[in-house]
């Protein structure tokens, strides 16, 4: 789908927000990867966190973006849009 400048804007803030609270964020993203701190979705084991922050812009209602939500049923999750 691709991140646009917002998204990354977006990811940075919350990222500030976790790190401020003591919580050092693992950041996925759908490759290619666009920072060097991000690890792509596919590497992510979801039974390694209990709570997902899913941060984007306007999104679509399909894959990858679905294949990866699914993948976290067990998890709280929060969406920043």
């Amino acid at each position: 789908m691709g991140a646009t400048a917002g998204d990354l804007i977006a990811k940075d803030v919350a990222c500030t927000w976790l790190r401020k609270a003591g919580i050092e964020p693992t950041v996925a993203a759908i490759e290619p990867l666009r920072r060097p701190e991000e690890i792509p979705t596919s590497q992510v084991a979801p039974e390694d966190y209990d709570t997902l922050v899913f941060v984007c812009g306007p999104i679509g209602n399909g894959p990858p973006l679905n294949e990866f939500l699914d993948r976290f049923p067990h998890a709280a999750s929060s969406r920043l849009m």
